[in-house]
């Protein structure tokens, strides 16, 4: 980023995944940041975290997802739930804590709590087991994790809190344009992977 910034950058796109120390770099510099797809940055604005200034992201903060999900859960009359997120690495982690400290503030009760790594077909037996030891005390199940529609029917009793695919017809030539741009200076981001923004959820 020091060398972008040197060589005349005015905005940064990006990153995904973790933000926080970019995100705060950026607005020591007072340039703007747009984060696609970035939950990692800890805090909020509305609590003072100094993001906000010149920072903007696609993907809603995590204590603006647990309003969501309590009020859902609330709807319901579900007072009850287990939570199963991702690793501490994940968007997920954030989420499990803001819609715990939520839940929790609102006299709902967590009968259970689980942890799963990113790669799941590798670590099957993990999921298995958390099933295992909450199927017999717990009928609704949170999870937050990447969005995936296999084994519909195995999740009905699941609210699922994930990233939707974009639903704008124009999404595919936005993609295209952002790789172009990417590769032309100022930028001159070299694409090694052709089929990275086919592949890439959003």
């Amino acid at each position: 980023m020091t060398q972008m910034r040197d060589l005349g950058v005015v905005a940064f796109f990006g990153p995904d995944g973790t933000c926080h120390t970019e995100a705060k770099l950026a607005a020591a510099w007072n340039l703007p940041m747009i984060s696609h797809k970035c939950a990692g940055a800890h805090g909020s604005f509305e609590k003072g975290s100094g993001l906000g200034a010149t920072f903007a992201r696609t993907l809603p903060p995590a204590y603006k997802a647990s309003k969501s999900v309590v009020a859902l859960l609330k709807a319901f009359g579900w007072s009850k739930f287990a939570i199963v997120a991702g690793d501490e690495l994940t968007a997920a982690a954030q989420q499990l804590d803001a819609i715990k400290e939520l839940a929790q503030s609102n006299g709902m009760v967590i009968t259970a709590e689980h942890r799963f790594a990113d790669y799941i077909p590798r670590l099957i037996s993990d999921m298995e087991r958390i099933v295992d030891q909450t199927y017999y005390k717990t009928r609704d199940h949170l999870d937050l994790g990447q969005n995936t529609s296999n084994d519909v029917l195995a999740f009905r009793a699941v609210l699922r809190l994930t990233p939707s695919f974009p639903t704008n017809p124009h999404y595919g030539m936005l993609c295209q344009m952002i790789k172009k741009m990417s590769a032309a200076p100022p930028f001159c981001v070299p694409n090694y992977y052709h089929k990275l923004f086919d592949d890439a959820s959003a």
